[in-house]
């Protein structure tokens, strides 16, 4: 059995109805924001010198993620320059 959104294959139903997103599909996956923060939050916990509690490093990935694509969002100095 193959796997790549069959319809008779229940782990696929599963999948494609959004009751799991382990996996970026087409149509579905994570966000940036959830990328960003469980990147921050693994760098994290993988650094030795870091001795915060886990929730306190998961709540400031969040913040460190919505922070960085504030910034993304905001126009670079250089392309207002150009116009």
């Amino acid at each position: 059995m193959k796997h790549g959104r069959e319809r008779g294959c229940p782990q696929c139903q599963r999948v494609m109805s959004g009751a799991s997103y382990a996996f970026p599909f087409r149509d579905y996956g994570l966000t940036k924001r959830e990328l960003f923060a469980a990147l921050f939050t693994a760098a994290a916990i993988a650094n030795p010198d870091i001795t915060a509690p886990v929730g306190t490093i998961v709540s400031d990935s969040i913040t460190v993620a919505d922070r960085l694509i504030t910034a993304l969002n905001e126009p670079d100095e250089d392309e207002e320059d150009a116009s």
